[in-house]
C-alpha cells in the first residue's frame, strides 16, 4: 500500500516514534445508519459517546506529545473516517485554547482554503 510507505517515509524522515492509528478505535463510528429511527438515536447516542471519550484521549496524547517535544501521527486509512480527524482539531482547539467551535471552523477553514475573500469581492452583487 502506497500511503503505508508514504507514512513510514515521513516517521523515518523526521524521526517520529509515536503513531496514532485510529482505525480499529473509530470501529463504531456511523454504524447507526442501518437501523430504524428507535435504534438509531440511541446508536447515535451511543456514538458520540465513544467518540468523545476518544477525542479527550487524543486531546491529552496531542498536549502530551507538544510539551514533550515528541512529534506524533494521528492516522486512518479508511476514508468512512475522515471526518475524524478535522474534530480531533476541533476538540483540540476548542479544549485547550477555549475556542468557540464557530471560530474554530473558520480559523481551520482560513487555513485549508486560504483567505479568499479578494477572490470573491467581484462576485458581490452592487
Amino acid at each position: 500500500m502506497y500511503c503505508v510507505f508514504i507514512i513510514k517515509s515521513l516517521l523515518e524522515l523526521h524521526q517520529i516514534k509515536t503513531v496514532i492509528e485510529l482505525d480499529d478505535k473509530l470501529t463504531f463510528w456511523k454504524k447507526s445508519g442501518d437501523y430504524i429511527n428507535e435504534i438509531k438515536l440511541q446508536m447515535e447516542k451511543d456514538e458520540f459517546s465513544k467518540l468523545y471519550a476518544l477525542l479527550t484521549k487524543l486531546n491529552d496524547l496531542i498536549k502530551t506529545a507538544y510539551t514533550t517535544n515528541n512529534p506524533c501521527i494521528i492516522s486512518t486509512y479508511h476514508s468512512k473516517y475522515i471526518e475524524i480527524g478535522l474534530a480531533v482539531w476541533m476538540f483540540f482547539f476548542n479544549q485547550t485554547a477555549g475556542m468557540p467551535f464557530d471560530t474554530v471552523i473558520k480559523l481551520l477553514s482560513i487555513k485549508v482554503i486560504g483567505n479568499r475573500t479578494r477572490e470573491f469581492e467581484g462576485l458581490k452583487p452592487s
